[in-house]
Parts: structure tokens; C-alpha cells; sequence
């Protein structure tokens, strides 16, 4: 899981159209957050606009298109990532089945300031080639993503957040799992799981496993 591109855009007019079903080049996940004005995003449930402080997350291609919206007209700024690998369609398949492809993600939050530190680093605002890198960025800025939308239930089981840090500090621990988790929380295996499951939508397991891949990436980008 890396990214492939990104960058900011500003459009004014309908020449920014997309059919999805027809984009070329590498299939990917495209993380998409409006900046100012409106985008609209249209699939089989009709046409809906992507406002400032909200973002499109789907999978490229598929059976949807995206521009801008003309019924909200003057500027529109966009900040988009894109990411390749089977993870990241298994992250944007799970987390938009959860949430849908519109979500309420804010401006000015920590999803927005790690979408305008990637896509400003070097090589005039593409993403660097280093899949070292990428692959720890990429998780973070899901984690993020998953963390925001679930932050109502965050809010009310406080621990499930401080799990996430153990694991993103821990799951390099070839003995760390989730007994050694539950044993930090002070909670059993599996009153931890369901928590767990309930605020992030996967269980502890599936999150220490998605962290490991990501540091086999990196420890091969390496070699």
C-alpha cells in the first residue's frame, strides 16, 4: 500500500469532469477533500455535492462520476491522494461500506494537515517515490480517516484510541498481539475485540496484521 500521486487543484469551470468507468492507468484509491466550493459526486444513488470540509473515498475505476458543480459555481479547491496496493482497496472497500463514499471529515483537522504534508513534499508537490515512506504515511492517514469518523464513539470509550497508539508503537513486537493488548487496557481478549470492532470497524487482529504488512513494505523498500 503507497500512494501513487496527489496534489492541489483549483477549477472554476465544468472542464473538470470525470467518468470513473474510463480512467486509465494504474487502478487506485483516490482520498478526495474539498478545500472551497463544491465538487459532485454522482452513482447509482443520484448526485450529491462534496462541500468544503468533506471528501469523496472510492476505488478507481468504478461506476461513478465527479466533477464540478456547476449549481454551486465560483472556485473549487481540492486536495486528493491517491494510493495503489491491495490494502488500500480493502481500506477504501471496508471503510466506505461502513461509512458511504461522502464523509464529513472537516478542514483544518489532522486528515487535512496530513493530506497537505504529503502532497507537499518534494518533487513539486508529487509524492515521493519512497515506498518506505509511503507506506507509513498511507497507514496513518487511514487511521486518521477511520479515527475522525468513528470520533463520536471515540469520545465515549476513550481506551480504543490509546489501543491505537500501542499498536502503532507495539506491532513490530514479534510477540505483541492482542492478549498482550487487552493485558496493557486492562480489559479481557475479548471485551477488548468487541469494543474494538464496535469503534473501528475490524478487530484488534486485523489492525496489528495491517500495521505488520506495512513494515514488511518498508523493511523491503529498504533491501
Amino acid at each position: 500500500m503507497w500512494t501513487s500521486h496527489g496534489r492541489v487543484e483549483t477549477w472554476q469551470d465544468e472542464r473538470y469532469w470525470f467518468d470513473s468507468r474510463k480512467r486509465m492507468g494504474l487502478p487506485h484509491a483516490v482520498l478526495q477533500l474539498t478545500l472551497e466550493g463544491a465538487a459532485f459526486y454522482e452513482d447509482h444513488r443520484g448526485r450529491r455535492l462534496v462541500r468544503a470540509g468533506q471528501a469523496f473515498f472510492s476505488y478507481i475505476p468504478g461506476p461513478f462520476t465527479y466533477g464540478y458543480a456547476k449549481e454551486v459555481g465560483g472556485v473549487y479547491r481540492l486536495v486528493y491522494v491517491a494510493m495503489i496496493g491491495d490494502y488500500a482497496r480493502q481500506w477504501c472497500d471496508q471503510i466506505t461500506q461502513r461509512f458511504g463514499n461522502i464523509l464529513d471529515v472537516g478542514l483544518d483537522t489532522p486528515l487535512h494537515r496530513q493530506m497537505m504534508a504529503m502532497v507537499r513534499q518534494p518533487r513539486s508537490g508529487r509524492l515521493r517515490a519512497d515506498r518506505f515512506m509511503q507506506s507509513s504515511q498511507v497507514y496513518q492517514l487511514l487511521m486518521t480517516l477511520l479515527s475522525r469518523l468513528s470520533q463520536s464513539r471515540l469520545n465515549r470509550t476513550p481506551h480504543i484510541g490509546d489501543a491505537i497508539a500501542v499498536i502503532l508503537q507495539q506491532a513490530t513486537d514479534p510477540h505483541f498481539n492482542v492478549q498482550s493488548l487487552a493485558s496493557q487496557m486492562g480489559f479481557s481478549r475479548e471485551h477488548l475485540t468487541r469494543q474494538f470492532q464496535h469503534v473501528m470497524g475490524m478487530t484488534p487482529l486485523e489492525a496489528i496484521t495491517q500495521r505488520r504488512h506495512v513494515e514488511v513494505n518498508q523493511y523491503s523498500s529498504r533491501g
